[in-house]
């Protein structure tokens, strides 16, 4: 569970929209809907992975530092990309953009 949950956040710390046993799932911008929108936060993906080592260590003390010498940690690609400094700047309040290419790619 540890390494599912790690290996579905992107390598700038987005917190996917859902895990579940087919993968990961992230919000898709649709331009006909005014109340569509991508949800990009890392803030409450901290506390749930302190809670996953805090029980891992509570119940296999050993396992979470065998798992760390194994090459089984990834980042997940997904179709949400930060935009630049300036950008940002500019307007603190549309700072991502969504790669529609990308995503048709991962669908595929």
């Amino acid at each position: 569970m540890v390494a599912k949950f790690v290996n579905a956040s992107t390598i700038d710390g987005y917190n996917p929209y859902r895990i579940s046993r087919d993968g990961i799932d992230w919000e898709i911008v649709e331009p006909s809907d005014p109340w569509s929108h991508i949800g990009y936060w890392g803030d409450h993906q901290v506390i749930y992975l302190c809670k996953l080592l805090e029980i891992s260590l509570n119940y296999q003390p050993e396992r979470l530092k065998s798992m760390l010498s194994n090459k089984i940690f990834t980042y997940a690609n997904v179709p949400y990309k930060i935009k630049g400094y300036d950008a940002i700047a500019i307007n603190p309040k549309d700072t991502i953009d969504f790669d529609h290419e990308l995503e048709a790619s991962i669908k595929e």
